[in-house]
């Protein structure tokens, strides 16, 4: 009997620790707060500063997620993603100027990288730049899946009042995701 125990406790540590970014993602995405929290918590023992500074970021430990930030750039120096991640990061805490930083790094080192691309749409959004709506556009071209982009031309097109144009774009991105919350 104790045998059955400790496998049985055995397979239920490896299935939470099996559990991804993605699935983390997910939990937050329908609101299942508890398991979110706890698959981010995971992720801050993974052994990829990438994933931890994912993990502490989605606790709300945003200094450490920072410090980890900075040590996956310098493990990952030609991997766009991870400094458009933590670009996301500093978007996410007001500090448009410190992402903008990052993302067009990331830009440098792959040309017209989608996700970098909305990641400066979302910054010019903030702060109101005509060029935003225009960026993302070139982001959902190079990317035709990427769902941000579409909602956030969905978002701009409602701010020019413009409501066909946001309902169009938004259908796009529940085509591509019928889940995505912020096209609904």
């Amino acid at each position: 009997m104790i045998k059955y125990a400790a496998f049985f406790a055995l397979s239920l540590a490896s299935a939470a620790a099996a559990e991804t970014l993605d699935d983390c993602r997910r939990h937050k995405h329908f609101g299942r707060m508890t398991e979110a929290k706890a698959c981010y918590t995971l992720l801050t023992r993974a052994n990829t500063a990438y994933l931890r500074a994912e993990g502490f970021w989605g606790i709300g430990n945003f200094k450490t997620a920072n410090e980890q930030f900075k040590a996956a750039v310098a493990a990952n120096k030609a991997d766009p993603n991870v400094r458009v991640r933590w670009g996301r990061l500093f978007l996410d805490n007001d500090q448009p100027g410190d992402a903008a930083e990052l993302f067009q790094e990331a830009l440098k080192i792959k040309d017209k990288y989608p996700p970098a691309l909305v990641g400066l749409a979302m910054v010019a959004s903030a702060t109101f730049e005509d060029k935003a709506a225009e960026m993302a556009k070139e982001a959902a071209s190079g990317d035709p899946k990427l769902v941000e982009a579409r909602e956030l031309l969905a978002r701009l097109a409602l701010e020019d009042t413009n409501p066909e144009k946001a309902v169009e774009e938004a259908d796009k991105a529940l085509e591509i995701a019928p889940d995505a919350l912020d096209a609904m």
